[in-house]
């Protein structure tokens, strides 16, 4: 048989999962570079941050600094860069940001 202080403890973590469920407060939150990107994208294009709706993301390693995206006239590090490539899609259309892994870098192409 059970303890019924186990069995209080177990009653009270399904019920505490139930209320952040139906707060809608999740363990998959996009990571800091990607809110970032976003926050970017929403200084950029002037629109609130909720007409910018996260597509997809992916966690990436860039082949330099420059997340691919470097120009004839810029010095890029040729080193593996961890980070981000996200898609957005406000208002119909989608826009590609780039990233290191902490979202200190962003470009768009």
């Amino acid at each position: 048989m059970l303890n019924s202080n186990v069995v209080k403890k177990v009653i009270s973590l399904v019920f505490i999962v139930l209320l952040l469920t139906a707060c809608g407060i999740k363990g998959d939150d996009p990571p800091a570079a990607v809110l970032q990107a976003q926050s970017l994208l929403t200084e950029q294009l002037e629109v609130p941050v909720e007409e910018i709706k996260i597509v997809s993301m992916e966690e990436v390693e860039w082949t330099d600094s420059c997340f691919g995206l470097g120009g004839a006239a810029e010095i890029c590090a040729a080193e593996i860069t961890p980070g981000w490539r996200v898609f957005f899609d406000v208002n119909g259309k989608q826009y590609e940001v780039r990233s290191n892994k902490t979202g200190t870098i962003i470009r768009t192409p």
